[in-house]
């Protein structure tokens, strides 16, 4: 999970803290590729919290993006990992 382990949201359903969320790790994006590169894994899937400042991850992760929908702006990690030719499809 990226972003931290506090989510802005208290969905009932969800066992994730809440609480206001917090400043982004700048070197997260580094850390998971050189941890997706040492394992040798094919494929990853990528899940965050919602901090409902993510608006700001363009600003501070000035990355392209691969993947377009809703989860678009937490996309921003997908550049430092194996950039796709062809579009990722939205439902798979």
């Amino acid at each position: 999970m990226i972003l931290g382990n506090v989510c802005t949201r208290n969905c009932a359903f969800c066992a994730v803290s809440h609480s206001k969320a917090g400043e982004a790790d700048q070197e997260e994006p580094v850390r998971l590729k050189e941890a997706v590169n040492v394992s040798g894994l094919k494929h990853i899937v990528v899940t965050s919290v919602t901090p409902h400042n993510i608006e700001t991850i363009p600003r501070l992760y000035p990355l392209p993006q691969y993947r377009h929908g809703a989860s678009s702006r937490r996309g921003f990690l997908a550049c430092w990992l194996k950039p796709r030719k062809e579009p990722v499809p939205e439902r798979w």
